[in-house]
């Protein structure tokens, strides 16, 4: 269970503000990163959902500051660096503006695995979710990682766990090890036929007399 603080970056109901003309949307496929500085919170994300590929990982949909407005970056994906991970940038309130943080890639961490930052519902308001580090608690113990599935009343946002190695999924599925496996057990050598003239009762060999 992840414990670090849910940073709340805005409320549900500022994004019909951004409908109305405070902020423009963005065309697909496109990014600008906008000033660093803004005068006043972000709205709510319009879609913050996103699905894992193997191999890449996901940099998150967001909102710049560009020409006094808020203007909405669509997210993408980008090529998984190897020994790498991939902090998500932010928008973090500076006295009495927001300061935006770019993302950046760092280093993994041995026996850690990573869980990145998110989006998620906390009931009416859209909160930030803040990357950490989760220890490994078992060896051979298994990450999965957080996903958005499809739930009764819309998205659910899934968080990254460990799972331990007799419950584990295989790593070639979703999961990744933070350790390498341990080498496969040697096959048990086949036991002697019994001599000549002998029984064989409950695994024990028994002399003829």
């Amino acid at each position: 269970m992840r414990t670090n603080e849910l940073v709340v970056v805005a409320i549900m109901g500022v994004a019909l503000a951004a409908s109305s003309g405070c902020a423009a949307n963005m065309k697909a496929g496109t990014m600008e990163r906008g000033a660093t500085l803004a005068p006043e919170a972000p709205p709510a994300p319009l879609d913050p959902h996103f699905v894992d590929r193997p191999g890449e990982v996901w940099v998150h949909a967001r909102w710049a500051w560009i020409d006094h407005q808020w203007v909405w970056q669509p997210g993408h994906h980008e090529k998984a660096q190897p020994g790498k991970v991939w902090v998500a940038g932010r928008w973090e309130r500076k006295k009495n503006a927001y300061e935006w943080s770019d993302g950046r890639w760092v280093d993994e961490r041995a026996g850690h695995a990573f869980a990145p930052g998110h989006y998620d519902h906390r009931g009416s308001t859209y909160v930030w979710i803040m990357d950490s580090w989760e220890p490994q608690p078992k060896l051979g113990s298994v990450w999965v990682p957080g996903k958005w599935i499809d739930g009764a009343g819309g998205k659910v946002f899934i968080e990254g766990h460990w799972v331990e190695p007799t419950r584990a999924q295989p790593a070639s599925l979703t999961a990744t090890r933070a350790n390498p496996a341990a080498k496969p057990a040697k096959p048990a050598k086949p036991g002697k036929p019994a001599a000549k003239g002998a029984k064989v009762d409950g695994g024990k060999k028994i002399t003829q007399r």
